[in-house]
């Protein structure tokens, strides 16, 4: 499993994502699950005991009973004994993919131009010089909390599992999404009922659907969970591979 040293961190995402959910017993245990799994690189053991021997005074009943909640909230998934958190995993893919793309540029003599005005190639860095000094340099957040231009995988990919008129999402990020907020009963009809919404608001908020709709889709899922009968049948949990999420 490959280890990235640091990954972008969205503040304001996290405060949206948490904000009047969580009690602070819960984000404790949540954002340690989320730090573990930058660290680790990954999913991590669904492992209460270990968890408990990173706090103070903490039992594992205790952590265990967390999760349960964080589970039923919808913040994590189990997944064949491991705990995912789909933003997290979306994070971690996106600094990754950029860490490879650096060291194959340094590989090849740096960044490629359209010119070099007749000068010499460079020999570019060395793997373990662009790994330590730039593969996981940290980015900061522009004022839309948008990741670079490159980002959106629709665009990428030439094909849409959902197309609306601002709204377009590849097959992986709509399976993710479905994923995500499984307790929406129809999700395409969710979508394009906020697709007409975002089609009569600003260019500068258009720019930003992704994020804008991934929030309104998880307080719709939120509303959703917390109007279930108690005793209901638990909704179904896939086991594919999560994707982009909110916190």
């Amino acid at each position: 499993m490959e280890k990235a040293r640091r990954v972008d961190y969205w503040p304001d995402e996290v405060i949206d994502g948490v904000a009047g959910q969580l009690d602070p017993e819960e984000f404790g245990v949540y954002w340690m699950v989320c730090t573990l799994i930058y660290s680790r690189g990954g999913r991590i053991k669904d492992d209460p005991e270990w968890i408990a021997r990173i706090f103070r005074k903490t039992s594992a009943r205790t952590v265990r009973a967390v999760l349960n909640r964080l589970e039923k909230s919808a913040k994590l998934v189990r997944v064949d004994g491991e705990l995912v958190v789909n933003r997290c995993q979306t994070e971690l893919e996106r600094t990754l993919n950029r860490t490879r793309t650096w060291r194959e540029n340094g590989a090849n003599g740096g960044r490629p131009s359209k010119g070099n005005n007749g000068l010499g190639k460079p020999n570019g860095f060395s793997e373990e010089e662009v790994t330590e000094n730039r593969a996981f340099n940290y980015q900061p957040a522009t004022t839309n909390h948008q990741p670079e231009e490159v980002q959106d995988p629709s665009e990428q990919q030439g094909r849409y599992a959902f197309e609306g008129r601002v709204i377009r999402l590849s097959e992986k990020d709509f399976d993710g999404w479905r994923i995500a907020f499984h307790a929406i009963p129809d999700l395409p009809a969710e979508l394009t009922s906020i697709d007409g919404w975002l089609f009569d608001q600003p260019a500068g908020r258009q720019r930003n659907w992704f994020n804008a709709v991934a929030g309104m889709l998880n307080r719709k899922h939120q509303e959703v969970l917390t109007k279930r009968p108690a005793g209901a049948k638990p909704l179904p949990q896939l086991s594919d591979a999560l994707k982009r999420g909110v916190y």
